[in-house]
């Protein structure tokens, strides 16, 4: 699952066709309906002010989308991209990455990709 994700994350670029973007938006929320999210995610009015985090940390999953596409446009490895984010935020491993930038997707619709 983990490499889907990580080849999924590629086709949010703007490099790509919208229609491609589109049809890999709907593919990534596909695998979002089948994540149990409670393993991943965490959500108490104490942290954060009730925002979701991952689990075990005070980090919100739309920071780490954020940063994500934010070295996305400087740097297209994404594996120099994980690495970068693994020294930012070292509480987080690679599987935490992606699984936020699943959530985000989820929780932010088509919108992100237009």
């Amino acid at each position: 699952m983990l490499m889907t994700i990580k080849h999924l994350c590629n086709y949010f670029d703007n490099k790509y066709t919208l229609s491609d973007r589109i049809y890999y938006y709907f593919k990534v929320k596909r695998i979002a309906t089948k994540i149990d999210w409670p393993l991943y995610m965490n959500k108490n009015k104490i942290i954060c002010n009730g925002d979701v985090v991952i689990k075990g940390t005070r980090i919100k999953p739309e920071t780490i989308y954020n940063y994500f596409f934010k070295l996305s446009k400087k740097e297209k490895d994404i594996n120099k991209i994980v690495i970068t984010i693994n020294k930012s935020y070292p509480t987080i491993n690679e599987k935490d990455i992606y699984l936020s930038i699943i959530y985000t997707v989820k929780k932010k619709g088509i919108k992100f990709i237009l």
